[in-house]
């Protein structure tokens, strides 16, 4: 796998996580990648929430989370589209034949 799909494919898990949370600090989303099995660093998730941000894909608010203040963050309309018509495209399983994605699994 090459550095832009590794790139591509961790923000896509990242997104997933937002969207299924529907609001998260960083390291919520560290956590939640790291239990599904994603070898993960905080180096490599805060840049890339911070690089979402600016790509307008995650809105951020500060807010107080455990007694820390905390970045919040929350897909954008832009990024929900996305993700609600990805969930309506057709995957293809492993027999080849296409079967509709469900939320539950993207």
């Amino acid at each position: 796998m090459t550095g832009d799909t590794a790139r591509e494919s961790l923000s896509s898990r990242v997104l997933r996580v937002i969207d299924e949370r529907g609001a998260v600090h960083g390291a919520g989303v560290l956590r939640d990648l790291t239990e599904h099995g994603d070898v993960v660093t905080a180096g490599m998730v805060y840049p890339l929430l911070s690089r979402l941000e600016a790509e307008g894909l995650l809105e951020c608010d500060r807010r107080v989370v455990e007694g820390t203040t905390r970045r919040v963050y929350r897909l954008t309309a832009v990024a929900r589209s996305a993700a609600e018509e990805d969930r309506r495209l057709p995957t293809e399983s492993p027999g080849g034949a296409s079967s509709a994605r469900s939320p539950a699994t993207t």
